[in-house]
C-alpha cells in the first residue's frame, strides 16, 4: 500500500493538465477542479478523507492577492467565508506539512502578503506562494518560491 505524501489539485481552466500531471512526484494524487463548482468545497470534500499530507499543492490561475478555483475566486474578501473548510483542510496536513500555490502573481505587493498571511493563519499551515508566472505550455516551472510563509523545510516542488 503507498502512502499519499503530496496532493495537487489543478483548476479545469489550466491548459495542459495530462502533461502536466505526468511530471508529478511519486507518492502523489491529483484531482481536476471542477470549473463550474466551489473549488474550496470541492478540495475540503476531497481532503475529508486525508490525514499526515506532505504538500497540498494548488496549480490555478491567479492574481495579486487571488486565485481562481472553480467557480470562485478565493481573496482576501472571500477568504473567511471558508474559515471552517480550511481549518479542515489544515487537519490532514502533517506536522510540517505545507501548501504550495501556483499562479501568476498570487503572492504579489501587500494584497498578496496580506492574503497569504491570512490563508496561513486559517489553515494553521506553512504557505508559499509564486510572486510570477509559473509555467509554459503545461509544464510546471521548478523553482524556488519567492513568497514563503513559516518554515517549509525541505519542501520539494516537483520532481
Amino acid at each position: 500500500m503507498s502512502v499519499t505524501r503530496n496532493v495537487f489539485f489543478v483548476d479545469a481552466r489550466i491548459s495542459n493538465i495530462q502533461s502536466l500531471v505526468s511530471t508529478l512526484p511519486s507518492f502523489s494524487e491529483w484531482f481536476v477542479l471542477d470549473a463550474d463548482e466551489d473549488g474550496i468545497e470541492q478540495i475540503s470534500s476531497i481532503l475529508s478523507g486525508y490525514t499526515d499530507i506532505d504538500t497540498i499543492q494548488i496549480i490555478s490561475h491567479g492574481a495579486p492577492g487571488a486565485l481562481y478555483l472553480g467557480n470562485i475566486t478565493l481573496d482576501h474578501d472571500t477568504l473567511y467565508r471558508y474559515a471552517g473548510q480550511f481549518g479542515q483542510i489544515g487537519a490532514s496536513l502533517s506536522e510540517k506539512g505545507d501548501i504550495l500555490l501556483y499562479g501568476c502573481n498570487i503572492g504579489e505587493g501587500v494584497v498578496g502578503q496580506i492574503f497569504l498571511s491570512s490563508l496561513s493563519e486559517l489553515t494553521g499551515a506553512d504557505i508559499a506562494s509564486t510572486l510570477a508566472i509559473s509555467g509554459r505550455r503545461g509544464q510546471l516551472i521548478q523553482q524556488a518560491f519567492p513568497v514563503p510563509l513559516g518554515n517549509n523545510e525541505g519542501v520539494r516542488v516537483c520532481g
